[in-house]
C-alpha cells in the first residue's frame, strides 16, 4: 500500500509538471510571434525607433516649419537673403536741388547758377507779365506763372499780390529772364524805369 500510494503521487506530480511545461512553451511561442509581427514583419509603417517616424517607400517626410522673429533676415548657403514681415525697408531719399529766389530788388542783376538748380521768380504786383526766357534750352520754364492776388488790406485796382514763375537751369549757357508791365496801380501808368524787370542768368 505504501509503495502504491507513493507511485500515484509521483505520477500526478509528473502530469502537473508536463502541463506547466506545455503552458510555458505556449506563452513563449505567442510572445515570439508578437515580436516578429512588430519587428520582423518588414512593414516600415509600423517600425518605431525613439521619436523618429520612418515614411513608407516613395514618400517624402513632412518638412519641419521654423519661425523667424519679425525683422530677422534669414540667409541659407546659396540662397537670397529674405527679410521677414515686420521689418522696415530702408529707402534712400534724394534731396531736392537748390532753389535760387529772385524778387523785385534783383532787377538788372546777373547771376551764375549750376546746371540742375531751380530758379523761382516772385514779383510783387499782379500787373507783372512774365515773358518766355530768351533761351529756352538754357532755362526751362516749369509751368505757367501763378498769380496770387492780395484780397485784404488793398485798394481795388492797386495790383496787390504776387506773380510767381519757376525755371530749371537745364543746360550750360546764358539766358535772360524778363517781365513787363504798364500799370503800376489804379489808373496809374508806370514810369519807363518801372515797366521792365530783367535778370541775366548764366548756367555753368
Amino acid at each position: 500500500m505504501t509503495y502504491g500510494a507513493s507511485a500515484g503521487r509521483a505520477g500526478r506530480a509528473a502530469v502537473l509538471l508536463t502541463v506547466l511545461a506545455m503552458a510555458a512553451a505556449s506563452c513563449g511561442s505567442a510572445a515570439g510571434s508578437a515580436k516578429t509581427a512588430v519587428h520582423g514583419s518588414g512593414d516600415p509603417t509600423i517600425s518605431v525607433v525613439g521619436t523618429a517616424t520612418t515614411a513608407p517607400p516613395g514618400t517624402t517626410a513632412p518638412a519641419v516649419a521654423t519661425t523667424q522673429p519679425p525683422g530677422k533676415t534669414t540667409t541659407a548657403p546659396g540662397s537670397i537673403p529674405v527679410t521677414t514681415a515686420g521689418s522696415t525697408p530702408t529707402t534712400a531719399v534724394k534731396g531736392s536741388p537748390p532753389v535760387v529766389a529772385l524778387t523785385d530788388t534783383d532787377n538788372g542783376k546777373s547771376i551764375v547758377v549750376p546746371r540742375g538748380d531751380s530758379i523761382s521768380v516772385v514779383l510783387h504786383s499782379t500787373y507783372w507779365s512774365m515773358q518766355p526766357p530768351s533761351n529756352a534750352m538754357v532755362l526751362a520754364q516749369q509751368g505757367a506763372p501763378v498769380v496770387a492776388p492780395q484780397l485784404q488790406g488793398c485798394v481795388p485796382g492797386q495790383g496787390c499780390g504776387t506773380v510767381t514763375t519757376d525755371y530749371l537751369a537745364n543746360s550750360a549757357g546764358q539766358a535772360q529772364l524778363w517781365a513787363h508791365r504798364q500799370t503800376c496801380g489804379e489808373a496809374l501808368r508806370c514810369m519807363p524805369d518801372q515797366q521792365d524787370w530783367r535778370v541775366t542768368v548764366t548756367v555753368s
